[in-house]
């Protein structure tokens, strides 16, 4: 192969520029070159014409020992070493770099033209031979473009090491349970922290279950649909990208699983990526508002009432059964076309008087649509408005209730007058205790109501207003919550669970947390459970709510001279009264904005794992949280 002579082009590996090699080749980069060589002549001939041809710093040094040095304390990008020289030659040199792991770019420029020294040079990770005899331009060009092809080489190692560190950080650190899946039959070849998490194993455990054992991981009922997706997107089929089966964690307890999965290149072999997020907590939410609602559809056709929420474009949102038997009506129609004969909005409606901005709206009405079918229906009508957390009138809440028997009643009294003073008596007596129980059950349909949110998730108003409605049941759901935790505590087996992960895992339930956290434990190991994390919840939580000033947090830890760990949260809100510290942990102690569970839960938590909490913040100052934790219980990572 020819040699670059002073006209040849050369890109330049560093910036990406072509240029003339004799002139700027490395563009507008500054190459830092330690020339390593026992003839001060020819190290100051190389600076002249090296500077002469590039962006080039020269440094020399006269031997190896004087050249590790000024490697000890220079920053450089390339060595260029003679081969012989007193002490050392420039071989040992370059194996004595390698075995201090220093990766250093490294030229051997050398008289000596002997293969051998070659072939050792190169099999030591030298990144180029030059043979200093020649032609100065010839030499020389060789040589300037082994330096930039060689520190190119390194540029472009540290930017993948650094990408590769980014995606493998983004990978562990994320909330999902990531798998790299080869096969058939399946075998995991890579899994995050996330899904050891997920299965209560380690990532290297899970890494080293058997395909046999993976598949005992899959609920029975799902294995057939779980390996039949996996095959047939590694024969390149077509298959479902996602869905959803149920997984048995190393506890026996059965989890349910969003899966995601997609085919990928792992390591030059194909392989399927799958994306796993724990659904059990989605599911037993969705199994009890399915629950709810059947409560719900059972209240209000047990008193024969009918229950309808309306937009204010006076469409239907939600209907319950027992009207729409009645009327035919169904979600998404007017409301004034399927309850009445009307084409436009009616002339009394209820929900209109609502938007205008009137109180609730209570009236009797005769049901036209079930005129047209030959009946006679009357009933009673209450409206009431459901607004948005910012007070704002979104949707009209209607519940209609039959009272056929007391407009039957009102009728015969005016056919027989002898009767009408007992039969308004009674209809007083029956109309009372009707009002009576619809308020009741109003009551009740109001505490259930906050479940049309869960209904109609889509519409962001109406989930917006039933808000006010759900409020007492959210209180009421949020004691059940506690309750179920409770109940865990001391159930799962304690284990070293890092506190800067669990305090991360925290701060990622918040989707607008808007305080300042400073989190200084990554790498501290505690024994403990998962509820380590709900209770850094708890205390980010009670500062978001009661700190109101608020605008930082930290957490750290504090080594006792005694051997034991001081677990630290604290924040710079309006802190604890004195009045109020010796009732903090107390059961049901609340201030009034809240459920009085939270700290009681956290105490209750940390007795099973054998610690203690105290509070020794300052009021006006800020809340603080000391959690001590005896030796033996805690380890530095």
């Amino acid at each position: 192969m020819k040699p670059p002579s002073a006209h040849d082009n050369i890109r330049c590996d560093v910036c990406g520029t072509f240029e003339v090699a004799q002139k700027a080749s490395v563009g507008d980069c500054s190459m830092r070159v330690l020339h390593v060589d026992d003839d001060a002549s020819i190290l100051e001939i190389s600076k002249q014409i090296l500077l002469d041809i590039g962006s080039f710093e020269i440094d020399f040094a006269y031997s190896v020992n004087e050249a590790f040095k000024k490697l000890a304390v220079g920053n450089y990008d390339v060595v260029v070493s003679d081969y012989e020289m007193p002490q050392k030659n420039g071989l040992e040199f370059l194996k004595e770099l390698r075995e201090q792991n220093n990766e250093i770019p490294f030229i051997l420029f050398t008289g000596k033209g002997r293969e051998e020294v070659a072939i050792q040079a190169l099999n030591l990770g030298a990144d180029a031979y030059i043979n200093k005899q020649g032609y100065p331009e010839t030499v020389y060009g060789e040589l300037s473009h082994a330096l930039i092809k060689a520190i190119g080489r390194k540029t472009a190692k540290k930017l993948l090491a650094e990408s590769e560190s980014k995606y493998r950080n983004l990978v562990q650190n994320t909330l999902v349970g990531i798998a790299i899946i080869e096969g058939p039959p399946p075998k995991i070849v890579f899994a995050n922290s996330s899904l050891g998490r997920i299965f209560e194993l380690s990532p290297e455990a899970i890494v080293a279950l058997s395909p046999e054992e993976i598949i005992r991981r899959v609920h029975p009922d799902d294995r057939d649909h779980f390996l039949n997706s996996f095959e047939r997107l590694m024969d390149g089929k077509e298959t479902e990208s996602a869905f959803e089966v149920r997984g048995i964690r190393q506890d026996g307890s059965t989890i349910w699983l969003e899966v995601c999965q997609t085919l990928i290149n792992y390591g030059g072999k194909q392989a399927v990526q799958v994306m796993l997020l724990d659904a059990t907590e989605r599911k037993k939410t969705e199994e009890a508002l399915r629950q709810e609602r059947d409560k719900l559809e059972s209240l209000t056709s047990n008193i024969g009432a009918g229950l309808v929420i309306i937009s204010k474009d006076y469409k239907i949102l939600c209907i319950n059964n027992y009207l729409k038997q009645r009327t035919g009506a169904s979600e998404g129609s007017p409301c004034y076309s399927s309850f009445n004969t009307c084409t436009d909005i009616c002339p009394d409606c209820g929900p209109k008087k609502i938007f205008e901005g009137a109180s609730v709206d209570r009236r009797e009405y005769c049901n036209q649509t079930e005129l047209r079918k030959g009946q006679t229906v009357w009933s009673e009508l209450i409206a009431t408005p459901i607004k948005d957390k910012d007070g704002n009138v979104i949707a009209a809440l209607e519940l209609t209730v039959n009272i056929n028997e007391k407009k039957e009643a009102e009728e015969k009294q005016r056919e027989n007058s002898e009767r009408i003073e007992m039969m308004n008596e009674k209809l007083h007596v029956v109309g009372s205790l009707t009002r009576h129980d619809v308020s009741n059950k109003l009551s009740a349909v109001n505490s259930y109501a906050y479940l049309l949110k869960k209904m109609h998730k889509d519409q962001p108003d109406v989930v917006e207003g039933v808000k006010k409605i759900e409020q007492a049941v959210a209180e009421s759901a949020e004691i059940f919550r506690f309750a179920k935790m409770y109940e865990q505590i001391g159930i799962e087996k304690l284990t070293f669970v890092d506190v800067g992960e669990a305090v991360d895992g925290a701060v990622a339930l918040f989707s607008d947390l808007k305080l300042k956290l400073d989190n200084d434990c990554h790498g501290i190991r505690v024994l403990a459970d998962s509820f380590l994390r709900q209770m850094f919840y708890n205390f980010i939580d009670n500062t978001r709510k009661h700190g109101e000033k608020t605008t930082a947090a930290k957490v750290y830890c504090e080594q006792e001279a005694s051997g034991g760990l001081r677990l630290i949260y604290e924040d710079d809100g309006v802190g604890i009264p004195a009045e109020n510290k010796k009732k903090l942990f107390s059961k049901g102690f609340s201030t009034g904005v809240s459920t009085g569970y939270g700290l009681f839960f956290i105490k209750k938590m940390l007795d099973v794992y054998g610690w203690t909490i105290t509070e020794e913040g300052e009021a006006g100052k800020g809340a603080k949280f000391v959690i001590s934790i005896s030796t033996g219980a805690y380890l530095f990572q």
